[in-house]
């Protein structure tokens, strides 16, 4: 059974906890989940608003923004950007004469791999099919070599 539970952090954001009948716990913000996500929000009366079915178009550019972001996230846990930077200057020419290509490598992976999910999200036909491309990314998790 799903139930809501309202509750108020530090700065005053309004919480909604969904507990689906596959026992998975989901946190999302009131009125900003997808969805997807939730079904409905708390409005500022207390009263449970369900949510509308967003548009297919405005899913899959949610969808595609998020594989951006989640690139740039994934990217800068193991290659932060003054690495790259510090690489094109030169620095690591004597330390580490391969760090420049290593790097442009492994960028180019996240590019491509960014591409391949635009590409199939764009010929998506319900937010179902969405979804399933989204699951299947793959972004590489170290530098390559």
């Amino acid at each position: 059974m799903n139930y809501i539970k309202r509750f108020t952090n530090r700065q005053e954001t309004t919480f909604v906890i969904i507990f689906e009948d596959d026992n998975e716990q989901k946190v999302v913000r009131a009125g900003e989940a997808s969805p997807k996500v939730i079904k409905w929000r708390i409005d500022n009366d207390f009263t449970i608003v369900e949510f509308p079915q967003p548009e297919l178009s405005d899913y899959q550019n949610a969808a595609i923004f998020n594989m951006s972001q989640l690139a740039f996230t994934k990217r800068s846990t193991f290659l932060p950007d003054y690495k790259r930077i510090n690489a094109l200057e030169g620095i690591y020419d004597v330390k580490e004469p391969q760090a420049k290509a290593k790097y442009k490598k492994t960028v180019q992976a996240f590019r491509t791999e960014f591409y391949r999910l635009k590409a199939a999200i764009e010929v998506t036909g319900t937010l179902d099919e969405v979804d399933n491309v989204v699951k299947t990314e793959n972004y590489p998790t170290e530098i390559l070599t």
